[in-house]
């Protein structure tokens, strides 16, 4: 029972009129009955439920695709009462959008928790997640590509329902415009991903998009380092996207009301109700490597050009691929540039626009940027004299103080795809919790400074690896998710090597020399992090007041009221310590709980199940007290120091109203 809860528990009310009071004074006594419909507190992502019968386990997974196999009992210690076995079986269901539930026995539950909701469609009554080559834009007719006299030309479809043309525009390089040219497209299957080729599309230049869940990746692909005409201009190179009388367009927090540049920002284009289309920072990489660590050490943030024209309709936008890096002798070509697309909503429907998982990157402890990306990098890559650190950072929204039961352990599950650069073989590894707050739609303003001098380092460390790859990876966060229960601030937590980089330009000794990749679940990729939580329903006592009753029938000043009142436990579990009634006396006819209202208090002893200690109290109102209405009040616990069950079930609340009428 909460503190909250005591403050309408039940009381007792007089209206007193102190001063000639008659032996015949007549009184009403009335009990009267409330619902008290209290509950734990719950968020979406966190949704309780009970489990269908018959639902089925991971055909819930289109495609027969399941979660994990690998050890998925909770580790270090933490529970040894559900085997490896049974959670490796346990009969998960699909929840919601952002959670996984098995019911186990005795009283436990797993839950799988996402750092973002994934795709998730209803099919007989039952949710399902799609597998994991679904793609958004394969199946949505207007998103498919195909050859057109524009170049290319393919419509998104935002979460309320609006589509967002977008369309192929010019190249400009110097003072020469060229338009892009009708190629047939060429459509691939590479593992989960579609991939669709424009080939030639200007002169030199390929156009490639990769689809994927909810995003689209255009790859515009600088086969040859330019000459004649163009060599020493940037090039631009220009993609329109209509725009809807009631839609605003922004870079970062900014609104663009003409024309912005920017670099390293977010762009989007908003509709009223929250609806977004997002382009994320476009990022230019040279051929000199491959994979996602090539791409994060060799890849620089280009210039991206706003412009508006409100009469038309239209979004310009235009991406900058500066002269000083196409003609540098150390570029190697080809030469990518690679900006993200993908439809998202402000609010819990659909896929959510808050960050939740990115990382941060440093160059000699200076924070370089934040990246929000389909992969995440952590750990350390020393390249000469510079140190090149990469930091995880995740955050899962969900109010852990909700759960009506206890977390009895926490793992966090990333999936491990490739080892970046560095030539050791294995680094140890942690969570740390993040204890400041931050906004989570413009990550791009903060660095990693910004975090690592208030992160709390309370979990278990985790020797990676390098071999083997392509498997899930677990942390032990127990501490970290029951200190959120127990009241800290979800601020998220961030994945890095250990001991903890506090402070200062060189990180710890001790760290090794080698970067990891894991996927994102940024844009509700199949294999993005997730927490497994074990809760266990711990039986505890659940107090309330019973029969409460006063003896006297008239009072005036300094007389002697006697009340009565009967604590009972309606159990589950057994309050072994006792507690303390407290008693206020308040004026007029709302009851005052503060310390100066204090008039006494009492102990009741320890209680068993459905036990219950009757406690007298008696009160002298003081000599010489005013006439007027006065209270009685009385608070079962008022310090909240007994943990109680989460009162989830119906109870009676009582109001004992004594009126004094003086008879004339």
């Amino acid at each position: 029972m909460r503190a909250d809860r005591r403050l309408v528990a039940f009381f007792l009310v007089l209206f007193v009129f102190l001063g000639q009071i008659l032996s015949s004074n007549s009184f009403v006594l009335a009990v009267n009955s409330q619902d008290d419909n209290l509950t734990a507190p719950k968020s979406i992502p966190m949704s309780l439920g009970v489990r269908p019968a018959n639902l089925p386990n991971d055909d819930q997974y289109e495609g027969g695709f399941g979660l994990p196999e690998e050890n998925l009992a909770i580790i270090d210690g933490v529970s040894d009462s559900l085997t490896e076995e049974e959670i490796a079986n346990a009969p998960f269901f699909v929840l919601d959008e952002f959670t996984d539930v098995a019911e186990m026995r005795d009283g436990y539950k797993v839950r799988r928790i996402y750092s973002q909701p994934r795709l998730v469609f209803e099919e007989n009554g039952v949710k399902k997640v799609h597998s994991p080559d679904w793609s958004k834009f394969q199946t949505n007719n207007d998103s498919v590509l195909a050859q057109s006299e524009k170049g290319y030309d393919y419509q998104i479809q935002l979460e309320n329902g609006t589509k967002i043309g977008v369309t192929a525009g010019e190249l400009e390089n110097g003072g020469t415009k060229i338009l892009p040219k009708s190629v047939e497209v060429k459509t691939k299957r590479l593992e989960n991903t579609y991939s669709s080729i424009y080939s030639d599309i200007y002169p030199g230049i390929d156009v490639t998009f990769k689809d994927s869940g909810v995003i689209r990746e255009r790859n515009i692909v600088i086969k040859e380092r330019p000459t004649g005409q163009g060599v020493g201009n940037d090039m631009i190179f220009w993609e329109e996207q209509t725009l809807s009388a009631t839609a605003k367009v922004f870079i970062g927090e900014k609104e663009v009301k003409s024309e912005l540049k920017t670099a390293g920002q977010e762009i989007y284009i908003r509709e009223a109700d929250g609806s977004r289309l997002v382009i994320t920072p476009a990022i230019i990489y040279d051929g000199s490597g491959s994979g996602a660590s090539h791409i994060d050490i060799n890849g620089q943030m280009i210039d991206m050009i706003v412009r508006i024209d409100r009469k038309a309709g239209k979004v310009y936008l235009g991406l900058v691929a500066p002269a000083t890096y196409l003609q540098a002798l150390t570029t190697v070509y080809p030469v990518t540039i690679d900006p993200f697309y993908y439809a998202c909503n402000e609010g819990q429907a659909g896929l959510s626009c808050a960050l939740t998982d990115w990382y941060f990157r440093t160059i000699n402890g200076a924070s370089d940027l934040s990246y929000d990306s389909t992969q995440l990098l952590f750990g350390l890559w020393k390249s000469g004299a510079t140190n090149y650190t990469r930091h995880v950072g995740l955050k899962f929204d969900v109010n852990f103080q909700g759960l009506s039961e206890a977390v009895i352990g926490a793992n966090l599950k990333m999936y491990y795809r490739n080892l970046g650069n560095g030539t050791d073989s294995f680094a140890d590894t942690t969570g740390r919790r993040i204890t400041r707050s931050w906004p989570t739609t413009n990550i791009s303003l903060l660095d990693y400074n910004t975090f690592r001098g208030s992160l709390v380092s309370e979990n278990p460390s985790l020797k990676l690896y390098t071999s083997p790859t392509l498997n899930w990876k677990t942390w032990n966060v127990t501490k970290t998710v029951q200190a959120w229960q127990n009241g800290a601030s979800n601020y998220g937590l961030i994945v890095e090597q250990d001991p903890a980089w506090l402070s200062g330009n060189v990180p710890p000794t001790s760290w090794e020399d080698r970067l990891f990749v894991f996927d994102s679940g940024s844009y509700a990729g199949s294999t993005g992090p997730y927490l497994e939580i074990t809760t266990q329903t711990i039986n505890q006592p659940d107090l309330y007041p019973f029969n409460p009753s006063i003896v006297s029938r008239t009072i005036e000043a300094g007389g002697k009221l006697d009340t009565s009142v009967t604590v009972r436990n309606a159990g589950p579990g057994v309050l072994s310590s006792g507690g303390v009634i407290k008693y206020y006396w308040t004026q007029g006819t709302v009851a005052s709980y503060a310390t100066g209202n204090e008039i006494g208090s009492l102990s009741f002893p320890a209680l068993g199940v459905y036990a219950e200690s009757q406690k007298n109290f008696s009160f002298t109102v003081p000599p010489g007290t005013a006439p007027g209405n006065y209270m009685l009040s009385f608070w079962i616990d008022p310090a909240n120091t007994i943990a109680e069950t989460s009162n989830t079930i119906t109870k009676p609340l009582g109001v004992l109203l004594l009126m004094l009428k003086s008879q004339i």
